[in-house]
Parts: C-alpha cells; sequence; structure tokens
C-alpha cells in the first residue's frame, strides 16, 4: 500500500547505536530501510542515534532523513554502586521528557532497533509507560554472537530485553536458527526472518573511487575482522598467484586492529605489490570498485546475511564465498555462484581458480545472481514485510491510527 505523502503519517523510529556516518552493512541497511519505508508511505521515517553526547535531542537533516541524537542509558548492573542505583531512575526521567515530546511531534507507532544494545533496556521500560508504540528488535549478527561470553545477570537481562518486544527479525534463516539453536533458546518461536535488500540506484549513483585500481582484481569488502576470514583469502590468493601474474587482489574495509594482521601477513607471503587494502571506504564508492572488479569472494567464517554479496550481483560480478549462516539463501551454490566451506585456503584457491579458467560458466553464474539479486532482494520487499509485520501486531489496522 503506498498513500499520499500529503496525508498526515504515523511515524517509524529506527535506532541505531552509532552515527550513520560510519560505513557498514548495519548503517546501510538503516538508511536504505528509512528511505524504503518514506517511499513506501505508510509511515514517516526517521533515524534516531545513540549518542551519549546529547543529554538533549539534537536534529539533523542527512538525504532527506530527520535523523535525531539522543542519549540512551543503560541501567546499573547489579556490581555497580549504590549511587549509580539511586540517581539512575532520576536522571532517566529527566531525559525521558524531551524524549517523549519527540515521540508525540512524530507520532511514532513503530520503534525498529536495530544492532540493540542494553541501552535500549531502559528505553523500551519507557516507552512502556509513555507510548503504545510497537517495538522491534532486528538482529544483525554480532549484536546477538556477543552475549555469549556475557555474565549471567547482563545475558539474562538482555534476552528478557528481546523477548519483551512486540517481534524480533532475524535477517536470514539460517541465522535464525543459529541464535536459537546456540545462543538465545528463549525466542524460539518468536524470530521473524526478513532478508536485507539493495537498491538498483547503486548502479548508476555511485561515486568514483580516488586510486588507481589494478587492471584486472579480485575483490573483497568486508569490516577488517577475525569472522571475515580475510586471512584464509589471503592464503589462497598466495597459492594462485604465479598462475595469474596479472590478477591483483583488492580488499576494502573498516579499519581495526586485524588489519595490522593482514599487512603482516601480505609481508610474509611477499605479495605487498598485489595485495591492496582499502580502509574506511564510504558506501557511495564501493560501487566503482565492484564496476571495476573481476571476480568477488567473500571468505567469511560468520556471515548471518551478506548484503554485499547482492551489490555484487547488481554489478552481475562472479561470487565464490564461504558456505555459512544465510550467504546459501542468496548463493546458490553451482546455480549463483561457487560455495566453499570456510577456514579451507585450498578450497577456496581451487574455487577461485574453477571461476577465472572458465569464463562461460562464471558468466552464467554472475547472470544467474544477477537475475535473482533483481527479483528477490530489493529494499521494497524488505519494506512491505516489515509493514505486514507491524501490521498483523496491530490486528490487520495498517498503520496504526495516529
Amino acid at each position: 500500500m503506498v498513500i499520499s505523502s500529503t496525508v498526515a503519517r504515523p511515524g517509524w523510529a529506527l535506532v541505531i547505536p552509532w552515527d550513520t556516518s560510519q560505513p557498514g552493512g548495519v548503517t546501510q541497511v538503516v538508511l536504505n530501510l528509512a528511505q524504503g519505508l518514506k517511499t513506501h508511505g505508510a509511515y514517516a521515517p526517521i533515524v534516531i542515534v545513540q549518542d551519549w553526547a546529547a543529554p538533549q535531542p539534537r536534529r539533523e537533516m542527512r538525504d532527506g532523513l530527520q535523523h535525531i541524537f539522543i542519549r540512551m542509558r543503560a541501567a546499573p548492573g547489579k556490581s555497580d554502586r549504590l549511587l549509580k542505583h539511586i540517581l539512575h531512575p532520576l536522571l532517566l526521567w529527566k531525559e525521558q521528557g524531551p524524549l517523549a515530546r519527540l515521540f508525540r511531534e512524530f507520532s511514532i507507532k513503530v520503534v525498529n532497533f536495530h544492532y540493540p544494545t542494553l541501552a535500549a533496556e531502559a528505553f523500551v521500560s519507557a516507552l512502556r509507560v509513555r507510548s503504545r508504540s510497537k517495538v522491534i528488535f532486528s538482529l544483525h549478527g554480532l549484536d546477538v554472537r556477543e552475549i555469549i561470553g556475557w555474565g549471567t545477570e547482563y545475558r539474562g537481562r538482555y534476552v528478557r530485553m528481546l523477548a519483551g518486544g512486540d517481534a524480533v527479525v532475524a535477517v536470514s534463516h539460517g541465522f535464525a536458527d543459529l541464535v536459537v539453536r546456540n545462543i538465545v533458546p528463549e525466542l524460539y518461536g518468536k524470530l521473524s526472518v526478513i532478508y536485507n535488500g539493495v537498491s538498483a540506484d547503486m548502479l548508476h549513483k555511485y561515486k568514483p573511487i580516488d586510486i588507481k585500481l589494478p587492471a584486472r582484481y579480485i575483490l573483497n569488502v568486508a569490516t577488517f575482522e577475525e569472522k571475515k576470514g580475510q586471512c584464509y583469502l589471503l592464503d589462497a590468493f598466495s597459492e594462485i598467484a604465479d598462475d595469474y601474474p596479472d590478477l591483483h587482489l583488492v580488499m576494502a574495509g573498516r579499519t581495526s586492529a586485524v588489519l595490522d594482521r593482514l599487512i603482516e601477513q601480505r609481508q610474509r607471503l611477499a605479495l605487498t605489490e598485489r595485495i591492496h587494502f582499502l580502509q574506511d571506504v564510504p558506501h557511495e564508492r564501493i560501487g566503482a570498485l565492484l564496476a571495476c572488479a573481476a571476480l568477488f569472494c567473500l571468505s567469511s567464517l560468520a556471515e548471518p546475511f551478506g548484503i554485499v554479496l547482492l551489490e555484487a550481483g547488481l554489478f552481475r560480478l562472479p561470487v565464490v564465498a564461504s558456505r555459512v549462516d544465510g550467504v546459501p539463501e542468496i548463493i546458490r551454490d553451482g546455480k549463483d555462484g561457487i560455495l566453499v566451506e570456510p577456514g579451507n585456503p585450498t578450497q577456496l584457491a581451487a574455487a577461485l581458480r574453477a571461476a577465472l579458467d572458465a569464463p562461460a560458466r562464471r558468466d552464467a553464474l554472475a547472470a544467474s545472481l544477477h537475475d535473482r539479486v533483481m527479483n528477490e532482494f530489493g529494499w521494497q520487499t524488505a519494506v512491505e514485510r516489515y509493514v505486514a509485520l507491524v501490521t498483523a501486531m496491530c490486528g490487520g489496522a495498517c498503520p496504526p491510527t495516529v
């Protein structure tokens, strides 16, 4: 359902725990869902950014989207000092007043937390008292994986927070199964699956990259972190490098301490001239990397969804990826790309060879993935599924009455 933009619409708040100027997959999900909701028309989206430096809400317009920066105060734990327990409700009450006024101003009826943190716990409690808004938690991977290492108290609080939402969304069936099987069995029967999407506008609106790229290269786009398995991709590339002397490996991602180890590994492999690390490339320039690549490789050890695979498909790139979590729901092995077992550089090297040495098959896989992405993974589809989820929660009234 699309309604006129002149009709007063209830608000849909998408909450993210960092500034949307930071690159990353979750950031793009939030921004694209917000733009999709705006196009859909049933709700007026706003983006809420958790910002400790904003004790009073601060507003900013970015790309036609209202951003509101607010402080979200986590409740103290049992081990915290008594003074913190005494002051917390007073400080929370003081900060919640301006927030309640904002919710009335924008008529917020849906609050959708992406990568939820424990700071959302008190926020949700206040919502229950001050608002009839529906609460959705969208899980993306590390947000819920990290609680494995938490103590009993904080894990219990986090699980109760999620279970207290009106809905919990996982980005793939594989990830949802992992969550209820190994991480939060308490969410069994409560998880809904809504795939992320991709915008075809990326084909035409990307900005040029301001560096000279190799003439022929394999591309990897992922944050430099352990779970992305880039060390195995470097080893795999070293196995095939001598047989393809014109081939390079370009790796673009958000910087972390893991990058230092990858740079050392590149030096040990004596491939400094052929492996290139691009740090913190803005998302609007990733299209320039995809447009010129010969092959895309995602060597992750864990990948709840893999939105970058959709972007590679959009550009008709052949894909080699690890068979983990939600990846097989995008890449059907032998139909849309080539899947390998995670953490196996020899198998990864063989798959890269297979793609490089068979142009006709490579092109057919890329064409199949492109068609699949265009037909099944648009952002508007994701938005419609979110709206349908809220409609079901509201007993068929969509949107809820203002």
